[in-house]
């Protein structure tokens, strides 16, 4: 894919408006699409203009005229009306507000040769691409842009729907943390209702800001303390409102754990099960399974043929209790007091801190938490396999070799869900494997490059190897430690959030006319297997975590 958000709204007439598709530039991944490269008759046969190329929902509108000249690819798009398609009409009237000009061009690599330019190394130039399709997509700030088209009254439910339907599906284009951001911003009221019926009536803040203005001043001068003020439980020192605080009303709770989440890499991908409050210790019952033969599979659950039934004695599946309690996450916000009297600007510092610093805390405990005070992490997890380094092999390196021997110990039902997270400096070890053609993660297995750059191939938001997307995370241990590879089906980690109302307090002190907002998260997490597991036909045992041994 490349996108590109160049677009041309003098030139427009009634639903039709000029974009600059794509140009010669260098994009941010290091390629670039050479003049003359494009090959745009398979394309003109059906010339749809797509939303966020997902090709399972109606056309937003057609590709009317398109050419290149110089190297710039651009054309005419004309949009769909809105009896015909909602979604279509939305995005056109953002595109002409000026919220939305992003576009983005799929497409499938005929020729190409590797770059010279040592700005750029790994850089491919394409020499003949064959346009595929072309897509309306979002921009980053799309969440923001939609907040502000429903202020100005463009209907946004269209964009809702989509995204709610798309976060349904696997392998979206767009990420799971991207969608959901999506859907809040286009479904979610632009404010809280000041009276919750639900509550009997109950006077609720209209907005986090007002909250957390509240608070603030409610910690200044404890005589004047908001009656919608909730104050903390007992063991979280309620008589002192500057080291106890107060409650975060519910449905702003919601929103913080839910952008804690969106910018997430990891713990989103996890099997995340929210507790009811307040999270102090809970057991779930778990598979006691290490093996796979028969009478071991799910803990000792059997089936057999009709013929064999003399041969099978009765069995009780064997169940192990997972054991969670609290473990609390403290999270400070520091902010200009200054900043406290404009509402909007607080709430907006205060949720993007918060969901900076507990994404990063969390993705790093699942990762590498040692389970005292903290997540149990995967990598000191007893159910996690850690493969040998290759003899011989020279320290800081990652090969082929390796990637083949962990891929080996992951099990095949866990292959079409799992991802490989790496360190930053890891990704230009996995470069060096473009050329080496090895199998697919899939079934039927199929022969392709071991490791795919992204966006070059089927559109790929990540790179891919062995089939699989490569996540780099800064988590991931340094370049030769263990950990600084993990390949993992992180549907197999449990996650308990007691993130929930009573899970959340904040308070504010002062120092140097600065406020430090305190946030309290309440959770746990560790692996749901309790150790590898031996397959049904195999020596080696197989896990959802494997890592590779320190080089």
């Amino acid at each position: 894919m490349r996108s590109t958000g160049l677009l041309d709204l003098t030139n427009d007439n009634g639903r039709y408006i000029c974009y600059r598709f794509s140009d010669e530039s260098v994009a941010r991944d290091g390629h670039r699409i050479l003049a003359g490269a494009w090959q745009l008759s398979n394309f003109l046969s059906n010339p749809v203009f797509l939303w966020g190329h997902d090709n399972s929902e109606p056309p937003i509108g057609r590709v009317i005229e398109i050419g290149e000249t110089n190297g710039v690819l651009s054309g005419t798009v004309e949009y769909i009306e809105r009896d015909i398609n909602p979604l279509a009409d939305m995005v056109f009237r953002m595109v002409k507000g000026g919220f939305l000009n992003a576009t983005s061009v799929s497409w499938m690599p005929l020729k190409w040769q590797y770059s010279n330019d040592r700005s750029r190394p790994g850089g491919i130039d394409f020499e003949q691409v064959d346009l595929l399709e072309i897509s309306q997509v979002p921009v980053p700030s799309l969440p923001t842009a939609l907040v502000t088209a429903r202020s100005v009254g463009i209907d946004t439910v269209p964009m809702q729907k989509w995204a709610e339907k798309a976060l349904d599906r696997k392998d979206f284009p767009m990420s799971r943390n991207d969608l959901a951001a999506v859907r809040r911003a286009a479904g979610a009221p632009v404010a809280y209702p000041a009276v919750s019926s639900a509550s009997g009536g109950q006077v609720r803040f209209p907005s986090l800001g007002s909250q957390l203005q509240a608070i603030a001043e409610a910690c200044t001068d404890p005589a004047k303390v908001d009656s919608r003020l909730v104050r903390a439980p007992t063991g979280m020192n309620e008589g002192d409102a500057s080291a106890g605080g107060f409650l975060v009303q519910a449905n702003f709770v919601n929103d913080l754990i839910g952008g804690l989440y969106d910018e997430s890499e990891i713990a989103s991908r996890c099997d995340r099960r929210p507790a009811t409050p307040p999270l102090a210790e809970v057991n779930i019952p778990g598979i006691d399974e290490t093996s796979r033969a028969d009478g071991s599979r799910w803990g000792g659950v059997q089936s057999y043929w009709a013929s064999e039934a003399d041969e099978v004695s009765a069995s009780l599946p064997r169940f192990r209790n997972i054991e969670f309690s609290v473990k609390k996450l403290i999270c400070l916000v520091r902010g200009t007091a200054s900043l406290q009297a404009d509402a909007p600007l607080l709430e907006a510092h205060i949720r993007r801190g918060f969901a900076a610093e507990a994404s990063f805390k969390v993705d790093l405990a699942v990762l590498n938490g040692s389970g005292a005070g903290q997540l149990l992490g995967i990598l000191n997890a007893p159910a996690t396999i850690v493969v040998p380094k290759e003899i011989g092999q020279a320290s800081k390196t990652i090969t082929a070799a390796n990637i083949s021997s962990m891929w080996s110990r992951l099990p095949a039902p866990c292959r079409k869900r799992s991802v490989w997270l790496v360190n930053e400096d890891a990704e230009s070890q996995l470069e060096q494997m473009v050329n080496v053609v090895g199998t697919s993660g899939f079934s039927p297995p199929a022969a392709q490059a071991l490791y795919m750059p992204g966006g070059i191939a089927g559109g790929n938001s990540y790179p891919v190897l062995k089939g699989r997307p490569v996540i780099a995370v800064e988590q991931c241990s340094a370049l030769g430690d263990k950990g600084d590879i993990v390949l993992a089906d992180l549907s197999q980690y449990i996650i308990i959030d007691g993130g929930t109302t009573p899970a959340l307090s904040a308070h504010v002190r002062f120092l140097n006319d600065e406020l430090v907002w305190r946030f309290v998260l309440r959770i746990d997490g560790a692996p749901a297997y309790v150790s590898p597991i031996t397959p049904y036909n195999g020596s080696d045992t197989r896990s959802p975590f494997v890592t590779l041994e320190s080089r």
